[in-house]
């Protein structure tokens, strides 16, 4: 999944769907710069993250008209919600993946909210601390 400066690896089996970015309603008032907000998808409320935020890499990234919203499938119980969204720069695509093409970056030191800092076909790309996002997510939204 294209951030606006590298990669995320995401398991397939998490895309719900990829939708046009919108402008989002404003988050709940205290929430984390990495929550850009809520929009309406499928008539459900979906929240929104900036995962270069959320990984402390970069500011929240402008949007253009090439972000798409990347709707993933919660994967705790701790979310009384269904799906969230995550922003990405450009139209993500689908790659298959053998554990040959994948090895843990050389250099990387370790890093609170990523999993790993692989390299993936001879790019760097981060796979993210899913439970970390959810429970972030489960302790700043209020109702779920």
């Amino acid at each position: 999944m294209p951030l606006a400066r590298g990669a995320l690896l995401l398991p397939g089996s998490m895309v719900a769907e990829i939708v046009p970015y919108s402008e989002p309603e404003p988050p709940p008032a205290m929430a984390p710069a990495w929550l850009r907000g809520e929009m309406c998808w499928r008539r459900q409320r979906l929240p929104l993250v900036a995962m270069e935020v959320f990984l402390n890499r970069d500011p929240v990234p402008a949007p253009t008209s090439s972000t798409r919203v990347v709707v993933l499938k919660t994967l705790t119980d701790k979310l009384d919600l269904p799906f969230y969204g995550v922003l990405a720069s450009r139209m993500p695509r689908l790659v298959p993946i053998q554990p040959a093409s994948v090895a843990l970056a050389p250099d990387a030191p370790p890093r609170k909210r990523i999993a790993a800092d692989v390299l993936f076909e001879g790019q760097r790309a981060l796979i993210p601390d899913i439970e970390a996002l959810e429970i972030g997510l489960w302790a700043v939204l209020p109702g779920v």
